[in-house]
Formats: structure tokens, C-alpha cells, sequence
């Protein structure tokens, strides 16, 4: 009953945004709710205005806490599929008004990143507590901000508790008092992030939860380089393809259980500590193929003569090197190792690197030395394991 619900859902919005301000998680909730009520109508356009609302909210929060809080970094996981319906919808618009694709593709590749905050991706932003620990000017100032920080969640969570009160039981003037209070915090913190980005703006760049915007990836990309970043949804996979001079979007119809599933099957035949008896069985090289075909090959086409690929990987990916995944129709039974020499493996026409988050490739290529070694050197990993504890 959309048209009885549409009221009702703008009359709460609006509650919420008069008791808690318009930058409240309940207001985003709220924002929404709207989003899902047009998307379900097919009015996507309609729906994207409030996404870009509720995702702004959430993405000015996780800004303030800056990857340094736990309690920030757990509330912006809790809302991922708010961040994966932007994401659809966003990617359902471009495919139906051509003329708004690049820029759809530029909205989304920032959204992707919100939905992907991960532990691994947080630990590239905690560089920057260690970054900043042999200067003294810089570390007071991080102090600073963090005590602002800290008071401002502590308001934030007073009000909430002020407002689920009863009415009769309120005091007007507390309430007040609470609101003034949290602007005068957001003020500082607001203030004290812009005095890190402008006198410290390498520690900032460390430290931002903010995603890295497409332009400024492009441009720390090679010449022969490109970058594969996923989002797993319940039902899709979006895959960002970007290179320095070109982006696009694509949407894979597999979901988060499929993906699941093909990721299991294709680790049996690599990990020694799934396999049911002393061997590993025959790696799977159909099911390797057909993941190929799903995830990788549609974003291909946007690779032209890229020769080494960064991927983010997303849910289940994280767990697989894409390198196994097969290029080419199987042909033929397996009956030694020496025959998966004639695989074509992905590895063998990209080479490709994997990094915890977008972000993690600024921090690498802006912040990390050249070095050369005086000699030359290969390593080997030993397959057996050998000499580990309880090996024999």
C-alpha cells in the first residue's frame, strides 16, 4: 500500500528531523525508508535523491570519528546496505539515462567505499597514530581532536536519551542546552580536522575515513595499471574498472550466497586444510571458469592494455587470489600437476596485486619510499610447510 505509506514516511522524517536534527541516523533511517518505498515503485530517480540524503548523514559521521573509533566504524558497517541500494539504484539510473553515466559512476565509486569499511582498511588509517608520534606539535593537535571527538559522541548519545523520554518528563531548558552543546562540539572537531588537513595534510590523508575520490585514483595510476574494486550485495556484484584515462561500472548478477559458495568450492582445491583425505582433490577448473565469466570478464573490456590490476576485493573475495580464476573454457581431465602448467590462469595475463581498501593504494604510492636493493633476490614459499612446528 505505497501510496498510504508514503505520508506516514514523510510525516516520521520529519518528526525525527524536528527532535534530533537533520544530521541524526534516524533521520537517515528515515531518508531511507522514502529511498526503499520509490525503488520498490521503479520511481529510481525519485529514490536516489533521498540515498544521496542518507548516505551523506552517514558518511559526515564516520568523517567526525575520523577511522579512529570503534563505535563509529561498527555503526558505519551496520548500515552497509544502505550504501549497497545507493549503489544499486545509482547503477539502475545510469543504464537507463545514458547521458548520467560518468557522473554515476564517479557517485558510486565513493559509496562503494563507504559500503566496504573494513578492520584491514582501518588499519591503513591507524598508520597514522604511529605517523604522528615524533612530532609534538602534530600529536597535541591529535589529542585535541580526539577529545572533541569523544565529547561529541558522549553528546550525541545524551540526546538520543533526552528525546526517548516522555514528553511530560523533559526538561525544555536541557534539551536546549544538549543541542547548543553538540553544534559547539561538531564546531571543534569540525575545526580541528581542518587544522590537521592544512598544517599536517599528510597525517589527514592517513587518517580520513572519507572516500578517495575517482579522479585522484586515476591519477595514481599507471600507464599500464588499472583497478578492479568490488561491492557484494545480496543479489548483484558492482565492479568499478578504472584506469588513468577511463571508468565504468558494472553490475554481475551474483549474489553474496553465490559467491559464497563458488568461493568454497574453488578453495577446496588450493587449501590442504579443507581437503577430506591426505591429498588435495582436482582444483575445480569449471567452476574457476565460470567465476571468471561472471565477476571479471564483463569489467574486461575496460582493461585495454592494462598489465597489472589492483583489486579491492568484497565479501567472500577476500578470501580467494583472483589469479586462479580461468580465462579459458577447460578442456581435457587433469591427471598430474604438470598439467595445470596448461591452464590459462588469470595470473598469467594480469599481474595482480590485493589491497584492503581504495584508500590503501594512496597511502602506498604517497607515503611509502622508494628503496632499491643492492642485489637481486627471488623468494620461494615451501608448499609442504616443512620445518614448521609438528611437521615432520
Amino acid at each position: 500500500r505505497y501510496a498510504d505509506a508514503e505520508p506516514l514516511y514523510k510525516r516520521s522524517l520529519a518528526i525525527w528531523e524536528k527532535a534530533l536534527g537533520p544530521g541524526h541516523p534516524f533521520v537517515a533511517l528515515g531518508l531511507n525508508n522514502l529511498a526503499e518505498l520509490y525503488r520498490n515503485q521503479g520511481r529510481e530517480s525519485e529514490g536516489l535523491v533521498f540515498y544521496r540524503r542518507a548516505t551523506a548523514i552517514h558518511q559526515g559521521r564516520a568523517s567526525r570519528a575520523s577511522g579512529r573509533s570503534t563505535g563509529g566504524l561498527s555503526e558505519q558497517k551496520s548500515v552497509r546496505h544502505l550504501f549497497t541500494s545507493h549503489v544499486g539504484v545509482a547503477a539502475t539510473v545510469a543504464g537507463k539515462e545514458s547521458s548520467q553515466r560518468e557522473a554515476l559512476t564517479t557517485e558510486t565509486f565513493s559509496v562503494g567505499q563507504l559500503a566496504r569499511v573494513t578492520q584491514t582498511g582501518a588499519a591503513v588509517s591507524r598508520m597514522a597514530a604511529r605517523f604522528a608520534a615524533n612530532n609534538d606539535a602534530l600529536a597535541k593537535t591529535v589529542r585535541s581532536h580526539q577529545d572533541a571527538l569523544a565529547l561529541w559522541q558522549k553528546l550525541d548519545a545524551d540526546l538520543i536519551k533526552f528525546v526517548s523520554t516522555p514528553p511530560d518528563k523533559r526538561n525544555p531548558g536541557r534539551g536546549k542546552a544538549l543541542r547548543e552543546n553538540l553544534d559547539n562540539a561538531n564546531d571543534r572537531v569540525t575545526a580541528l580536522s581542518k587544522k590537521l588537513a592544512t598544517e599536517f595534510p599528510e597525517y589527514a590523508e592517513l587518517a580520513a575515513a572519507k572516500p578517495v575520490p575517482l579522479d585522484e585514483v586515476q591519477q595514481l595510476l599507471g600507464p599500464e595499471e588499472a583497478l578492479l574494486a568490488y561491492l557484494v550485495s545480496e543479489k548483484k556484484t558492482y565492479v568499478w574498472a578504472v584506469q588513468r584515462n577511463k571508468a565504468e561500472i558494472f553490475v554481475a548478477d551474483v549474489g553474496q550466497k553465490a559467491l559464497q559458495d563458488a568461493v568454497k568450492e574453488l578453495r577446496r582445491g588450493l587449501d590442504p586444510t579443507l581437503s577430506q583425505g591426505s591429498d588435495l582433490p582436482p582444483f575445480n577448473r569449471s567452476a574457476a571458469y565460470k567465476l571468471f565469466k561472471q565477476i571479471f570478464e564483463p569489467a574486461e573490456k575496460a582493461l585495454d592494455g592494462a598489465r597489472h590490476v589492483f583489486v579491492v576485493p568484497d565479501g567472500a573475495l577476500q578470501s580467494l587470489p583472483l589469479g586462479v580464476l580461468v580465462t579459458g573454457k577447460p578442456q581435457g581431465a587433469v591427471k598430474g600437476f604438470a598439467d595445470y602448467r596448461q591452464v590459462s590462469w588469470l595470473a598469467k595475463k594480469y599481474a595482480l596485486t590485493t589491497l584492503p581498501s581504495v584508500s590503501s593504494l594512496r597511502a602506498l604510492r604517497r607515503f611509502t619510499k622508494q628503496a632499491r636493493a643492492k642485489s637481486p633476490f627471488m623468494g620461494f614459499g615451501d608448499p609442504l610447510l616443512k620445518g614448521h612446528p609438528g611437521a615432520t
